[in-house]
């Protein structure tokens, strides 16, 4: 019987080492996937219509505005790839993919927030609309 036991103790403690080494080369291979995806998203292109100035700061001509959108951040496609990488990131892995394809089917992102309305304010849902380059260059990483 204690013979049985020790046999079973080690088997125990066998698949405990095994366990431990698998969790933690799930971690290393997440961490992995997520940076190759961040990088991925970072590297793609920007806008070939601005001239940057600085890292924060360029100069685009006016003709190529939008109706749409008028806002710096629309066209400062590393801006936008930061924001995505950001928003995706802080999903589980799972859920990375699906929520990276739902941005380029939508075209935005929804983001709950403080919104301020006159002296007033309240939690309220607004949308932060990505530029179609990016949706494209997004298109084409997936």
């Amino acid at each position: 019987m204690i013979e049985q036991l020790k046999k079973d103790t080690k088997v125990i403690q066998d698949a405990e080492k095994t366990i431990k080494a698998t969790v933690k080369a799930l971690r290393r291979n997440r961490l992995t996937i997520i940076r190759s995806l961040r990088n991925l998203i970072l590297s793609l292109p920007d806008n070939p219509n601005i001239q940057r100035l600085s890292k924060n700061c360029f100069t685009m001509s006016s003709s190529c505005l939008s109706s749409r959108n008028w806002t710096p951040e629309y066209y400062d496609f590393k801006i936008q790839y930061r924001i995505i990488c950001k928003e995706v990131m802080a999903r589980q892995i799972e859920k990375m993919l699906p929520y990276l394809k739902k941005i380029i089917k939508e075209g935005f992102m929804s983001r709950e927030e403080f919104i301020y309305a006159g002296h007033k304010g309240h939690k309220g849902t607004s949308r932060f609309y990505f530029h179609p380059d990016v949706i494209a260059q997004l298109k084409a990483i997936l």
